[in-house]
């Protein structure tokens, strides 16, 4: 039996449990090289305390013996986890890849294999070892040993050389990240050392898991409060790899002394480029020559016009333009100084700063010039527009408005901008606005048009039309709203115009009705009664006054059922096509009864407006009364895929076409002009039902096609509103 070390054994499992824990949280970020290489540094370094733990505890000679030297393998394994650690923690990718993977895992297990084989060969451990009864293991060193020692702590330095690149100087979290975890890992290595050396005597106690102990606190801080694991540092050369800038490092004598890949393809250059005088590089490129020969040298930067960057460093930019293929590209140049610590001297141990040469950036800016541009054009046409014009928030706050919503508002622009644009209105206009806001939030409508009254200042009604428009955007996968947008636009003379036209037709519409059919009607009675009492020309006198009586009553009776038409908002239904036809023949049948009518109507329907018959009954009408001989009028009807055509032909001496371009041109001049309104009205009536209409003359007469639908154009049913 040998003594046993109960307190130097709990601490060293403790430190196995503190170890361990850490393992535990790195396996939350196990996606990461750096998380996976602590893991295996943990597993090691568990490993190692449990063993020195066990050999503490044990009384038996043979198990203090063999967990004793047990502690080797795991020390190489916990080496081997800080050497990856620090590759991780440094970017170095290519140490992951299988060869060197294959490699570490060979020293691994060779260790193992010459620990485990050892009482065959003794070369790692001599058989002169014992375990006298202090427990305390005396081992008589083999050569193996050392060899192990040293791939242990080559491996370990390994790692420490990775990560002592800048760590002392650097500034950031990267270089705080490495000063810690290089604290973590020299701790423990450096309490090996002493054990190893046995410089100073701690009986049961590894002073190497004593050093993880510390170590370990070390790194929990790195876990938890430097965000280890959270946060992977990416490196300077990766940073400068994958960046959309061109990047050019100059000494003082202009010579390029680095470049990235985006700068080799922008310049045009290779990466033999490196050491060539920058003029000559971009002899082919004067734009980008001229703009850099602009820039100060490193010296002078702080006195040049600059824009100031992090810190105190200053950056002089500028900007340049490349035309090339007709197509103008925009970039922007910036240059700062390169600075390196240059040492004290023996006279001045003060170190100092020493600019080495610039830093050239440069970035295009196309899209971005482009852009502004764009919105200085926008900014234009809003600030020139006569109409008020704003922007609100999604809480109703102005955001942006024009010289004209300033005066709609009667307020200093400076007061607007900001505010809720309820201060500024009266209940009910607010109450539109902001009911219009939501209606379009609420139904995802793109537009929403509305009508708004004010009181004038002398007391008179404003009349308003309000467009407002939502301002969306994707963010992410979702479509967020940052407010809205309106125009608004003085109507009050569109509809103070519209109140005088419609009492101008009112009036028009009794004067036609009563005043002047009357009159035209007592003309016509007293022209009939000289016409039976006259004989010879003043007879045919008294005639001819009847007659443009009855001519002037029928234009009067035209344009009461155009007002009529013009005045009523018809829907489009389906009919059937004898419905549209039988009434207007059998009336034209019974007011021209010498008239010869030869009809053949299909049975279908159409979408068309019950006004329809109208213009069939003024087709009709015009086939007879313009035909001087005896009229032959005849109607038929053929079905199409998508609609039925109706054919009206007589075998009168055709229609004036100049009428029918006054009607296709959609006015009439003095030059220009129709006979009558019976063209206009078929028109009207036509345009308002859907359908379509064709005036042609033949050798027989004039034929007039009218196209109407058999289906809705949208597709949307059997009804829909006409315009």
């Amino acid at each position: 039996m040998v003594k046993t070390y109960p307190v130097a054994s709990l601490l060293q499992f403790l430190t196995a449990g503190i170890v361990l824990a850490l393992g535990v949280q790195a396996l939350r970020q196990r996606r990461q090289r750096v998380s996976v290489a602590f893991v295996a540094m943990a597993l090691g370094s568990t490993g190692w305390a449990l063993s020195a733990g066990v050999s503490s505890a044990v009384a038996d000679p043979e198990l203090t013996y063999i967990f004793g030297f047990a502690v080797y393998p795991f020390t190489l394994f916990s080496s081997i986890g800080w050497f990856f650690l620090a590759a991780a923690h440094k970017g170095r990718n290519r140490l992951f890849r299988r060869p060197v993977l294959t490699a570490f895992a060979t020293i691994w297990l060779l260790n193992v294999v010459a620990l485990a084989s050892n009482p065959l060969h003794h070369q790692f451990i001599d058989a002169a070892t014992r375990i006298p009864e202090s427990g305390i293991a005396e081992p008589v060193a083999g050569p193996l040993y050392w060899v192990f020692m040293l791939v242990t702590f080559s491996i370990f330095l390994a790692g420490v050389g990775l990560l002592a690149v800048d760590p002392l100087t650097g500034k950031g979290i990267h270089h705080r990240q490495t000063r810690v975890v290089m604290g973590g890992g020299l701790i423990p290595m450096l309490f090996a050392l002493v054990e190893v050396s046995d410089v100073v005597p701690a009986p049961g106690l590894d002073l190497g898991v004593l050093g993880l102990t510390i170590g370990t606190g070390v790194l929990f801080y790195a876990v938890f409060y430097a965000d280890f694991l959270k946060i992977v540092p990416i490196q300077q050369k990766t940073l400068l790899e994958n960046m959309d800038d061109a990047i050019v490092a100059l000494d003082t004598a202009d010579r390029i002394v680095d470049l990235n890949p985006r700068a080799t393809t922008f310049f045009d250059l290779s990466a033999s480029a490196v050491g060539q005088d920058i003029d000559a590089a971009l002899a082919d490129k004067p734009e980008l020559r001229a703009a850099i020969e602009r820039a100060p040298a490193s010296d002078d930067i702080e006195a040049a016009p600059s824009v100031p960057a992090a810190g105190d460093e200053a950056i002089w930019s500028d900007e340049f333009t490349v035309t090339k293929d007709g197509q103008q590209r925009h970039f922007a140049l910036s240059v700062s100084a390169i600075e390196t610590d240059r040492p004290g001297s023996w006279t001045n141990r003060t170190e100092s700063r020493e600019r080495v040469g610039r830093l050239v950036v440069v970035r295009d800016i196309t899209t971005r010039r482009r852009r502004e541009r764009r919105l200085q054009q926008y900014e234009t046409v809003v600030e020139t527009a006569g109409d008020p014009i704003f922007v609100l928030d999604e809480d109703g706050h102005i955001e942006l408005l024009n010289d004209a919503m300033v005066d709609f508002l009667d307020s200093p622009r400076e007061k607007l901008v900001g505010e809720h644009v309820g201060n500024f209105l009266d209940p009910e206009s607010l109450s539109i606005i902001m009911e219009s806001i939501t209606h379009m939030a609420l139904t995802g409508a793109d537009a929403q048009q509305y009508k708004m009254e004010r009181t004038g200042p002398d007391g008179e009604t404003l009349h308003y039309e309000v467009n407002t428009r939502l301002i969306e955007d994707d963010v992410g996968d979702t479509n967020m709203t940052f407010g809205s947008v309106g125009v608004i636009r003085d109507v009050t003379t569109h509809v103070e115009r519209k109140q005088e036209l419609d009492l101008l037709n009112q009036i028009l519409t009794r004067v036609l009705r009563h005043n002047i059919r009357n009159d035209l009607n007592v003309i016509s009675g007293n022209a009939e009664i000289l016409e039976s009492r006259l004989a010879g020309s003043e007879a045919e006198i008294a005639q001819r006054i009847k007659q443009n009586a009855i001519d002037v009553i029928h234009l009067a009776d035209e344009a009461r059922t155009a007002q009529r038409v013009t005045n009523t908002d018809s829907e489009r239904t389906r009919i059937a096509l004898s419905e549209i036809l039988r009434p207007p023949v059998e009336n034209i049948k019974e007011r021209y009864p010498d008239a010869d009518l030869t009809v053949d109507i299909l049975d279908c329907n159409v979408l068309t407006t019950k006004e329809m018959d109208m213009a069939v009954e003024q087709l009709l009408e015009n086939a007879i009364v313009h035909n001087d001989d005896d009229p032959h009028v005849e109607v038929s009807a053929t079905r199409h895929k998508t609609a039925t055509k109706v054919t009206i032909a007589d075998d009168g001496p055709g229609i004036d076409m100049s009428e029918v371009s006054v009607i296709n041109e959609g006015e009439e001049t003095d030059l220009s002009h129709g006979s009558g309104l019976g063209l206009w009205l078929i028109t009207w009536i036509v345009n308002r039902s859907g359908a379509t209409v064709e005036f042609a003359n033949t050798e027989a007469g004039t034929q007039v096609t009218l196209t109407l639908p058999t289906q809705s154009s949208t597709g949307s049913g059997s009804k829909e509103k006409s315009a």
